[in-house]
């Protein structure tokens, strides 16, 4: 809006506005088909979003669903038609002009998300929208086409034509800052957008590969199943944006180098003539306009016992295979190393091509090239799309002759957790990684003969198994036929040709959790790896056979140095290969009943107790989660025919395209699910994008977040305040999760000697002060709470009551409070008392300001010591539900949002009355269950505890202000880290400043009551400066001078006593007293202190209370007459119209006539009696105003006399 210099932004239901509500309609898509309402009743709403404001309409129906995604908006109003509106359709459609009418009134220039990137127009939703083929030039137009627009050229009330909307106004689309917000790569585009286009992307290459499945097969060449369709047919049909090369499919010679980078897609696919002397192919997938790219290089062999292959053909084929095998083998330690935070992503992309270059000086080919494009153009960003790739160009045999290309490219999704300057940690995801990196099919295959490899021996085993892949350390797994003998096994599938393993070690590694499938550890002995045993689609299949022996040692980041080698893929003492036994299979039952009893008795089987490979663990918990995902969506699906498979169903189901079913493509949800570790790294990502001020260290930023290292009660070096936040924020450790489910072992390997060793220090040093800090909004009674508490625990507790009298007091309170705590350490040393520290946040003040003022002790030298002295255990937000209100969307109530945010507080305290004495509603008839859901809605972790009228009981209310630990349990402090950049940055909410005025004379009664009950009237809308939201004093009444009135006025929920103040020693030192009556106003102001703003509320205050005291009365002007109303002129008339009359005039009763004839209803002496009157007022005006000169009424603030 800024660049723009636009008025307002308008957005309707379609692209942005699913962004901004995170999808609203489709999560809510079953709610809506069972509801009695149509789909266009849930989307009538719109989003005017100003400089100061943001306006919200909606109705009666969808307001429940929208409020929970906008209530933290800031300044949020919202105008919602009623359900009796809704009930009369032109009233409904009325009051909808009526407040569109009013968003877009004085607003010159607007700006109206219309056209997306593409160039198309969406405007109506997800059921309702406007497809436009190819690009499109936005004109105002299409605004006019608008329904909404329509109904605003009719001016119903005048019945009369408006002028067009867009005549007078300038409207601006904006298709490039739409693509930024709606396509930047921050969770909610990665839940609702990336997750689809990449399942659909991974679906379409299966289908590839499922035609090239039967198209091998068979023995005729057919134009019909031509497996390049669905690439080009996908790409085709979407608008490209990225300037990307197209996909291609390409067969043997024809994957040269001129055709891989050609922009013309005609030269991107091979006859399929060329098929048939091709002994390999690349492929490159490409969706659009995601930016998701996937390369690979397959071979095509012939069968087995195929006697015409010449040397030069079998030459081709393995020098092909073993350039590419080098290919992979370098992008897949590229990509390893990437998650290393300390090391440079450009950088190891150069050392990687000179790697690449070193590894193939005796190979002979025009040219190579690994590089990393970013689709999005956007490097710098917390989370980025990434595509690396890497190519061998036109390899040439020894004669001379180019025998074709090998590529390679798969899309990355890095994430790279920064503080300011500090990079903390990166992670990296495969998105293409389950994608096999190579297939081997063999041209018109033949049973498999297995006495060609032993001719005496028969096989006692043969079922499909899966084996584990763990490309870039990306575990996944394929199906493969396993063939088991006495001592070897041969592994054969469709795509990965045939291999055979000689057994020397076999381990068997059973989980705990019975759902997950069992694992078989194949040991390859050295002279195993060194020859090719194993086809290149297997050579991925080689794990590290290392047993993980501590869960410290699971994820330890490996990095590029000079030549360093970045896997131990040449370790050959601890490879081995991985299979999985599923639960409840035919083939699990068999290998335990057939194969195991014969490999047990030979000594080459046997049952281990340590944890497996942590790519096999993964592995497994891989494919237990997508079983089930296969098996509820079955369920879900079941029963239905394929003419009823429509698209709600799939999309409940997790599907969003039949391709995706039909490809056995994972769901959405399941997909998130396996990646959770990688997505709570990228959410951690987004949420510390933002520079943070203030912030110059992780010693700060652990401060303010309220983050404290157990080993150290000193403050330790940056570095280890680094590896704190840093495990903080990872603290779900996925892999360590995952070991639970197959050995206890991991719980066992937890405590060490360090961690006993960190015990006995933490027993050693002195205990911190715990405080429990009690907050809430203005009349929320939290000071009565801190009063209870302490009432209820004396008992061998000493507390030490904090209670500043503003925020910037803080600071100095705790101070005091760590001062006080250390000498009654010092003398009570012996004794067993249990000092607790309690806090009472004035104002608006929360967690984060109390944390912010430890911040400030930490910079200054006489104070930092004093900081780690201090500890919250527990904070609770005190709420009385009658005080949250919503008029129109005003948000009375500053502060409460920000002190109910995840993390920054434990419990929600509802300090308002018993449930049996609650009132339905608020003033604004809010119902209070609308309320408690929209409090729920907020931070629906939240325990809600009761404390009516503010009075906590013992029990469990009271143990849970008492705990010292739950403000440090490792969920909130994790929202704390992540949640206070957006915290920051926000604008601050209004002080709650106390101004106290003391004063000599009393007050009005009834006025004083009147204007008490105004002030909830005149409440402003955000940013509430001014608002007067408590009143509390000791007043006296005109009249009554031997009483003194105490005053508690609470303006939000409506709580106002005046009370005989009857403590008689108060009562007779008032009276002697100067000035016995005060009053205290809390009043909102600016977030930061300033004179002017102080000096402005206290005369607004003072001016309040002069209304409530006697008034003087106002000097009246003289009488004119200009200011007699005909009333007054005919009463004039009528006490004078039987004076005498003149000579020659007569009075009829009815009229005055002369001797002339002349008749007048006037006496005609009528001016000289106005003007006597006219003498007569004015004198009485002149006395009046002398007296009230001199006998003036002295003001309400003046000194007695």
């Amino acid at each position: 809006m800024r660049h723009h210099q636009c008025d307002a932004l308008v957005v309707v239901p379609g692209q942005v506005a699913a962004f901004l509500l995170f999808d609203l309609f489709e999560t809510h898509n079953q709610h809506i088909i069972r509801s009695k309402f149509e789909v266009d009743v849930f989307e009538d709403f719109i989003i005017c979003i100003k400089k100061n404001e943001v306006h919200l309409y909606c109705n009666a129906v969808n307001h429940a669903l929208l409020l929970p995604f906008t209530i933290h908006w800031p300044n949020l109003r919202v105008h919602c038609a009623s359900e009796s509106k809704m009930s009369n359709i032109d009233e409904y459609e009325n009051y909808k002009i009526t407040v569109f009418q009013m968003l877009v009134k004085d607003c010159k220039r607007l700006v109206v998300p219309c056209l997306d990137m593409c160039g198309a127009m969406g405007l109506h939703g997800f059921n309702n929208h406007y497809v436009y083929q190819g690009n499109e030039k936005f004109t105002k137009m299409m605004i006019e086409e608008w329904p909404i627009i329509q109904s605003y050229a009719f001016d119903t009330e005048h019945q009369c034509s408006r002028e067009f909307f867009t005549l007078s106004r300038d409207i601006i689309d904006i298709p490039h800052e739409l693509r930024l917000l709606v396509n930047r790569i921050d969770p909610v585009y990665l839940e609702t957008t990336l997750v689809r286009a990449l399942l659909s992307s991974m679906g379409t290459i299966e289908s590839v590969y499922r035609l090239f499945d039967s198209f091998v097969e068979s023995k005729q060449l057919s134009s019909r199943a031509n497996p390049s369709e669905p690439l080009f047919s996908l790409y085709q049909h979407s608008a490209e944006i990225h300037g990307l090369l197209p996909p291609y499919l390409l067969y043997g010679l024809d994957s040269s180098k001129q055709n891989l980078i050609a922009k013309n897609i005609e030269s991107k696919s091979s006859d399929l003539q060329m098929l048939t002397g091709s002994d390999h192919m690349v492929i490159r997938g490409y969706d659009q306009p995601s930016g998701i790219v996937c390369e690979r290089t397959n071979f095509i062999q012939q069968p087995n016992n195929a006697s015409h292959l010449t040397d030069r053909k079998l030459r081709s084929e393995k020098k092909l295979c073993q350039i590419y095998s080098k290919l992979l083998d370098i992008l897949w330690k590229v990509t390893e190393a990437f998650n290393d935070a300390d090391s440079d992503i450009d950088q190891t992309v150069s050392w990687a091509q000179n790697e690449l270059k070193g590894q193939l000086q005796s190979e002979s080919f025009s040219s190579l090239e690994i590089k990393l494009t970013y689709p999005w153009k956007n490097p710098t960003d917390a989370v980025t799309l990434a595509v690396l790739s890497g190519a061998v160009y036109d390899t040439e045999d020894i004669d001379g002759s180019s025998i074709g290309s090998v590529v390679a490219a798969d899309t990355l999704l890095i994430s790279t957790l920064r503080l300011n300057d500090i990079c903390l940690s990166r992670k990296v995801i495969s998105l293409t990684a389950t994608i096999p990196p190579t297939c081997i099919w063999t041209r018109n295959p033949l049973p498999i003969d297995m006495t060609q490899f032993n001719s005496d021996k028969k096989p006692i085993f043969s079922e499909q198994l899966d084996i584990i892949l763990a490309p870039a350390n990306t575990p996944s797994s394929i199906t493969v036929t396993c063939t088991c003998f006495e001592d070897y096994v041969i592994i054969s599938g469709k795509r990965i040709g045939i291999s055979q393993i000689e057994l020397s070690n076999v381990l068997h590694y059973r989980p705990v959790d019975m759902e997950q499938p069992e694992l078989l550890e194949f040991s390859l002995p050295s002279s195993c790896i060194t020859r090719d045993v194993l086809t290149s689609a297997l050579r991925c299949c080689i794990l590290n056979g290392k047993r993980d022996g501590t869960l410290g040692e699971l994820q330890k980041p490996t990095r590029i140095r000079g030549t360093e080698t970045l896997r131990n893929g040449n370790n050959s003492a601890n490879m081995s290969i991985w299979l999985m036994l599923k639960p409840k299979t035919k083939a699990k039952r068999l290998f335990l009943e057939q194969v195991a009893p014969v490999w047990r008795a030979k000594g080459l089987l046997r049952q281990s107790d340590c944890l497996p490979n942590r790519q096999a663990m993964r592995a497994a918990f891989i494919a237990t989660v997508l079983s089930r995902d296969t098996q509820s969506v079955l369920s879900d699906l079941r029963g239905l025919s394929f003419s009823q498979l429509k698209f709600d169903s799939a999309t409940e189901a997790g599907l969003y395209s039949l391709n995706q079913l039909m490809t056995e493509q994972p769901s959405a949800k399941a997909w998130l699910m396996i990646h959770q570790s990688e997505l709570r790294h990228i959410e951690a990502s987004w949420s510390l994008d933002n520079s943070v001020e203030g912030i110059s260290s992780a010693y700060d930023y652990a401060l303010c977040c309220g983050i404290h290292l157990e080993s150290s009660n000193v403050p330790s070096s940056n570095a280890a305040w680094v590896d704190e936040i840093r495990s903080v924020i990872l603290r779900n450790s996925e892999d360590k999760d995952i070991s639970l489910l197959w050995t206890h072992s991991a719980t066992n390997n937890e405590s060490s000697p360090t961690g006993t060793q960190d015990n006995i220090c933490r027993e050693m040093r002195t205990k911190p002060l715990h405080l429990t800090v009690v907050c809430g909004t203005v009349g929320s009674r939290k000071d009565g709470v801190v009063k209870n508490v302490v009432d209820l625990v004396k008992e061998d507790t000493h507390w030490i009551q904090i209670l500043p009298a503003t925020p910037s007091d803080v600071s100095s309170a705790l101070e005091t409070a760590v001062k006080e705590y250390d000498s009654l350490l010092s003398s009570n040393a012996e004794a067993r008392v249990r000092i607790r520290g309690i806090l009472l946040c004035p104002g608006t003040c929360g967690a984060r300001d109390v944390l912010k003022a430890v911040h400030r002790l930490s910079s200054n030298e006489s104070t930092k010591q004093l900081v780690h002295c201090v500890r919250i255990g527990c904070v609770v937000t005190c709420v009385d539900t009658r005080a949250v209100f919503m008029d129109g969307g005003r948000m009375t109530v500053p502060g409460l949002l920000e002190m109910l945010s995840e993390g920054w507080t434990n419990y929600i305290l509802s300090t308002g009355p018993p449930k049996s004495q609650q009132v339905a509603a608020t003033k604004f008839g809010v119902k209070m269950e609308d309320v408690e859901a929209l409090l729920h809605s907020v931070n629906p972790k939240l325990s809600q505890l009761p404390a009516p009228e503010g009075h906590v009981d013992r029990g469990h209310v009271l143990e849970a202000l008492l705990d010292e630990e739950a403000f440090n349990r490792p969920g909130l402090k994790r929202a704390r880290l992540l949640s206070y950049p957006s915290l920051n940055t926000t604008l601050g909410n209004p002080r709650m400043h106390a101004v106290t005025l003391r004063f000599a004379r009393p007050v009005e009664r009834v006025r004083f009551t009147n204007h008490l009950k105004a002030i909830f009237a005149n409440l402003k809308p955000w940013p509430f400066y001014g608002n007067l939201y408590s009143v509390t004093g000791q007043i006296g009444f005109t009249g009554e001078p031997d009483k003194i009135y105490d005053v508690l006025h609470l303006t939000l929920n409506g709580i106002s006593r005046i009370s005989v103040n009857t403590d008689d020693s108060d009562l007779s030192r008032k009276r002697k007293a100067n000035k016995p009556f005060w009053l205290t106003g809390i009043l909102a102001a600016p977030p930061t202190t300033s004179k002017e703003s102080d000096e402005w509320l206290s005369n607004q205050f003072a001016n309040w209370l002069r209304k409530s005291g006697p008034q003087q009365e106002a000097i009246r002007p003289p009488l004119r007459l200009s200011d007699l109303s005909k009333a007054d002129l005919e009463k004039i008339h009528e006490k004078y119209h039987l004076h005498p009359l003149p000579a020659g005039w007569y009075y009829t009763g009815s009229y005055y006539v002369n001797m002339n004839g002349d008749k007048s209803f006037q006496h005609p002496n009528f001016d000289a009696f106005v003007q006597e009157y006219l003498e007569g007022e004015n004198t009485k005006i002149a006395a009046r105003n002398a007296r009230i000169v001199n006998h003036p009424i002295p003001d309400l603030f003046s000194e007695p006399s």
